[in-house]
C-alpha cells in the first residue's frame, strides 16, 4: 500500500493504491467530513481510457468518518482510489 494526502484550504485529497495482488482494506485517520471515493480497477479502467472525462465527473460512493475521524476503503488487487472532501 502507498497513499499520498493534499491539503488546500478546507479541502483533502488522498490517493490510495493497492500494489498488491490480493484485497485490502484500509484505514483513512483524520480525514474531517464524509468523502466522495472513486476506484480505478480493472472494472473502471476501460472507462476511465477511453472516455476519461466521464470517468473524472463522476462523483463516486460517500463515504462518512466513523468517531474520530476514521473511514475504511476497500481496494481491489493493483486498484487506486482518490478520496475528496
Amino acid at each position: 500500500m502507498e497513499a499520498v494526502t493534499f491539503r488546500q484550504g478546507g479541502r483533502h485529497a488522498t490517493l490510495l493504491a493497492n500494489l498488491g495482488p490480493r484485497s485490502r482494506r484500509v484505514v483513512v485517520r483524520g480525514w474531517p467530513r464524509s468523502a466522495s471515493v472513486r476506484v480505478l480497477d480493472e472494472t473502471t479502467a476501460v472507462e476511465a481510457m477511453t472516455r476519461p472525462e466521464l470517468f473524472r465527473r463522476q462523483s463516486g460512493t460517500i463515504l462518512r468518518p466513523r468517531t474520530g475521524g476514521e473511514m475504511e476503503v476497500d481496494l481491489p488487487p493493483f486498484a487506486v482510489a482518490r478520496l475528496d472532501g
